[in-house]
């Protein structure tokens, strides 16, 4: 019995450990992907800046495959 009790609380901090470094590589990935999703449209989004504004009335489709169109609003308050 005196053997079984500290073996006990040695095995639930070995899986609460588990648990936490689990949880830890979840983070870390949702982290990366999160960092990667922002650069990609911090990047898009300069890219969006400098095309010039006829570009939009014309048709010219962008570079990035998620985007699969776009909108403007003209001076007469028209949506093209």
């Amino acid at each position: 019995m005196a053997i079984l009790v500290p073996l006990g609380l040695l095995v639930a901090r070995a899986l609460r450990s588990a648990d936490m470094e689990q949880q830890l590589q979840y983070r870390t990935v949702a982290e990366r992907v999160f960092d990667e999703m922002e650069r990609t449209l911090s990047e898009m989004l300069t890219r969006e800046e400098e095309r010039p504004f006829e570009a939009y009335g014309a048709g010219i489709p962008t570079a990035l495959p998620f985007v699969v169109g776009h909108f403007q609003v003209e001076p007469d308050g028209s949506v093209g």
